[in-house]
């Protein structure tokens, strides 16, 4: 069994010329897939290109919120017409970064809400980038629950374990619930890191997948280096050890929930799209 890293950035320039090399030793890397992240035009355009180019990547497409002030409606028009190809499986990542304020507040909000309405009209989920700003976020996805059908993936998680409870319990128009899910990557191997093993712990098994959000954010014992999918392995070392499973249960549990999510299938036997 492999995993799928679900928040790779190898349309970062660091990877430039090598891509080829890391994407080609996935698998031997013990990577079935990733889903890559773009953050604004030009790089959404790259990751699309990559996705095309290459039967085990997959893409999401979208303006981060530093780039928010750089938002327009052709962006949105580019987005909307390039989730035709079955390789775009969300729109991502979007939301709000109140820790370096690179665009204006009010801005990001405006920008993050379009990208729901984006994932509203192409019916694909929503990865969603909170720094310092978990208040607002929770207020917005609360205020546009109904809008989220396929759901969305706090990517990074970094909140509180009371928080994600509240992420959990926000309601749709209808009485369900926003189906959420929380992803974690290197930072879970820190050593000081004592809140991500908290909420991991709490979390619904089935709300759980992993990431490397490469080239950041790098894992111990490679901290340092440039982060590759490869190491997303020292991540599934660290989820066994706090959730209490074997590594390969842990790849089992997270690869099920990232197929359901991203590609609505199950495990057993489901090829990817």
């Amino acid at each position: 069994m492999q995993l799928i890293d679900t928040h790779t950035h190898l349309n970062d320039a660091r990877y430039k010329g090598r891509e080829g090399d890391i994407i080609n030793n996935l698998s031997r890397d013990g990577v079935e897939c990733v889903v890559n992240i773009g953050y604004d035009r030009k790089s959404s355009e790259i990751s699309l290109k990559l996705a095309q180019k290459y039967a085990n990547v997959y893409c999401a497409l979208a303006v981060h919120p530093h780039s928010a002030k750089e938002f327009t409606e052709g962006d949105y028009v580019f987005f909307k017409e390039a989730t035709k190809d079955l390789k775009v499986v969300a729109i991502g990542e979007a939301g709000l970064d109140y820790y370096r304020d690179l665009s204006p507040r009010d801005i990001q909000q405006e920008v993050f809400i379009r990208h729901i309405h984006l994932a509203e009209e192409t019916g694909l989920p929503l990865v969603v980038h909170i720094r310092d700003a978990y208040e607002d976020v929770y207020r917005i996805l609360s205020e546009n629950a109904s809008r989220l059908a396929a759901g969305c993936l706090l990517h990074c998680y970094s909140g509180s374990a009371e928080m994600a409870k509240r992420f959990l319990a926000i309601k749709t128009q209808t009485g369900g619930f926003l189906n959420v899910h929380f992803a974690f990557g290197g930072t879970l191997t820190y050593k000081n890191n004592r809140t991500a093993p908290e909420v991991l712990r709490i979390l619904p098994r089935d709300k759980i997948l992993l990431e490397t959000d490469c080239p950041y954010l790098t894992p111990e014992p490679h901290r340092g280096e440039l982060n590759v999918p490869a190491y997303v392995s020292e991540v599934v070392r660290a989820a066994a050890e706090i959730l209490g499973l074997t590594q390969e249960e842990t790849v089992r549990l997270t690869t099920e929930n990232a197929k359901r999510f991203f590609f609505k299938i199950s495990l057993a036997n489901s090829p990817l799209r």
